[in-house]
């Protein structure tokens, strides 16, 4: 698969990012944890690479709150494979 990031962004802001990665052509998945009743107020938003730059217009234009968590699944597990 292709490389992945993730962004945070705070829970109460969900449905606004939604709706605007909707706009913008974002595919992504909103990393929950039900076990945490409260998700710390924070939601885990992961995207493909080649929409970060996306999401990142998306959470300035619109001051949704982004922590500095940026993970990167190719540093994460190691390999450097660039597939196509």
């Amino acid at each position: 698969g292709s490389p992945l990031q993730i962004f945070s962004v705070k829970a109460s802001e969900l449905k606004k990012f939604e709706k605007e990665a909707k706009k913008y052509g974002i595919l992504y998945t909103a990393l929950i944890d039900k076990n945490i009743p409260d998700n710390d107020g924070i939601v885990d938003i992961m995207v493909r690479s080649e929409d970060a730059s996306k999401v990142n217009r998306v959470v300035e234009r619109f001051k949704l709150a982004q922590t500095d968590k940026k993970w990167d699944r190719k540093r994460q597990d190691g390999r450097n494979d660039e597939r196509s």
